[in-house]
């Protein structure tokens, strides 16, 4: 039996060598998500679904959900920016339209972001993206 520590290890090595998309879908199986929860790693979303701005559209590549599992959707994002804006901007527009959604955000694999919108409640049954202090 693995402890955490061994557990902790293996992961962080398994995101440190992610170089695709393919491997991002392959740390959550190794996480034993249900494999029926992960999506396959050749569909892309379409852009024009999230409305995004000109700019910003300009800047994101491709949209994937990798799994949606009890409520949290999420997706891998190829963009060719971590601009703190841009990832903000992605941030609230899925916030807009999912409840919990885990984004990964990448550029070319080389450096990874992994951003879970955190929320406030606004008033009864609405929601806004928390802002960072």
């Amino acid at each position: 039996m693995i402890n955490k520590i061994e557990l902790r290890n293996e992961i962080k090595k398994e995101i440190e060598s992610i170089k695709n998309n393919s491997d991002v879908y392959a740390l959550f199986k190794r996480l034993n998500y249900p494999k029926e929860t992960i999506f396959d790693p050749s569909y892309v979303k379409k852009k024009r679904d999230f409305s995004f701005a000109k700019d910003e559209n300009e800047k994101i590549k491709n949209i994937y959900t990798v799994m949606s599992y009890d409520k949290l959707n999420v997706f891998l994002i190829e963009t060719d920016s971590l601009s703190k804006n841009l990832v903000r901007y992605i941030a609230n527009k899925f916030a807009e339209m999912y409840t919990r959604c885990l984004l990964i955000i990448t550029i070319d694999y080389s450096e990874i972001q992994f951003v879970f919108p955190d929320y406030e409640k606004k008033e009864v049954g609405k929601h806004k993206l928390k802002q960072p202090h």
